[in-house]
């Protein structure tokens, strides 16, 4: 639990055996949020760009947060 609370989506490769797809959505999802803002002309220091960055990082972490407090190693 303190893995996903500390570390977000890397908290998956403790786990990598069973569920690397979890690992490689959280990755993919957090690259694509980074590459997102760039792409759409929003500057990253814009509040838009800081939102979608954030509200996509933000969902993978409580993602990993529940999936690691719920499913037993």
């Amino acid at each position: 639990m303190l893995l996903a609370v500390f570390l977000s989506f890397w908290s998956f490769l403790y786990t990598y055996r069973t569920a690397a797809w979890k690992f490689w959505l959280g990755l993919g999802l957090a690259v694509f949020g980074f590459i997102l803002v760039p792409t759409l002309n929003i500057p990253t220091n814009s509040l838009a760009g800081t939102f979608i960055w954030t509200a996509i990082a933000l969902g993978v972490w409580v993602w990993a947060i529940v999936d690691r407090s719920t499913t037993p190693l």
